[in-house]
């Protein structure tokens, strides 16, 4: 018995070594900072942005109640974000609330679908505004457009006073005790940021238990673009390359329906996918500005791509590196860009 019970003792202290160091190294890893270098299980060292960010001042990230609102922003992860998400929420609204304007802000989840007593709901929360404006990333454009086909029991809309702002977003990543790490956190960033460095060609990663992957790909143009330590590389949801750009057929349906009356301005603010502003999202980027600026000559929202592509010419970190979502300069280029639409309609 002596010799099974030794083998197994042994294994188990080796085995208790093995999770003690690997946790060791998880707890040593600074934690993500974006959504991308997350979900890919890679180092901030590489993958955050360097340059100076622009700030946006506390006091204008603000959502009011619908009763007190000129501007209702119906939007995604660009237009506000939930806890733990370490993102400023309600940055490119500032440009609006700098303006003089008062600003609600709801997420999709607290709409959808856009059911036909979407208005009567509107009203009946109170709201009594000039303008509603519809903000989604372009992956998920048609999904909110072709996602009301079972409208539920209506339902109250939420309250905009409380939404989320996240915590801002530091320059350079806090190196910190990462009390939270799984097991497999450092060995798995060691690891996916080794593969990365070494990409020739766009390979995916994910890190343990993340839902989603990530693709690497090599930029020509990455250090213009960048101002990340690995700037030849750019990080995009792996989701880009299947998701359903903005088309004309899209864009079709957003005309039928603002051609119904209603007693608001609706504008569309569609925001292009990091992998359409960037050209790596293959076959369609070719026709990407196109069909923006088609959404624009319609009457139905401001270029988006175009206006970020403009601030492109003198910045780096349009998009952040490490995040599918834009940099403070960028949400403040959205905001400028929303505003003028506004302002000149």
């Amino acid at each position: 018995m002596q010799g099974p019970l030794r083998r197994w003792l042994t294994g188990y202290g080796l085995a208790y070594i093995l999770s003690l160091a690997l946790l060791c190294v998880s707890w040593l890893t600074p934690a993500a900072q974006g959504d991308l270098t997350r979900l890919a299980g890679l180092a901030e060292h590489d993958f955050h942005a360097r340059d100076q960010q622009a700030v946006v001042p506390v006091a204008h990230l603000v959502s009011v109640s619908l009763n007190k609102a000129d501007v209702l922003v119906i939007g995604d992860s660009f237009s506000t974000s939930s806890n733990g998400e370490r993102r400023t929420g309600l940055a490119w609204q500032a440009q609006l609330v700098a303006a003089g304007l008062a600003v609600a802000t709801l997420h999709w989840d607290a709409v959808r679908p856009l059911c036909p007593d979407f208005e009567t709901r509107l009203r009946q929360s109170g709201f009594q505004g000039h303008t509603v404006i519809l903000q989604s990333v372009e992956r998920n454009v048609a999904n909110r457009l072709t996602g009301d086909a079972n409208c539920p029991v209506a339902r109250p809309l939420g309250d905009s006073a409380h939404v989320t702002q996240a915590v801002e977003m530091s320059v350079t990543p806090a190196i910190a005790f990462h009390a939270h790490a799984n097991l497999l956190h450092g060995a798995a960033t060691w690891f996916n940021t080794r593969q990365a460095r070494r990409a020739e060609a766009p390979i995916q990663l994910t890190a343990p238990f993340a839902n989603e992957a990530v693709r690497v790909v090599p930029l020509p143009d990455g250090c213009r673009w960048f101002s990340h330590l690995q700037c030849e590389r750019g990080l995009f949801l792996a989701a880009d390359v299947h998701a359903r750009p903005l088309s004309a057929e899209l864009v079709d349906v957003m005309r039928q329906r603002n051609s119904a009356p209603s007693p608001w301005r609706v504008v569309w603010a569609i925001v292009p996918d990091k992998s359409t502003f960037y050209g790596v999202r293959e076959a369609e980027s070719p026709q990407a500005p196109l069909h923006f600026a088609n959404l624009a000559l319609a009457g139905l929202g401001p270029d988006l791509f175009s206006a970020l592509n403009d601030l492109r010419r003198d910045r780096r970190d349009v998009y952040l590196p490490n995040d599918s979502h834009l940099s403070p300069v960028g949400y403040q280029q959205m905001g400028n860009a929303i505003l003028s639409w506004i302002a000149g309609r």
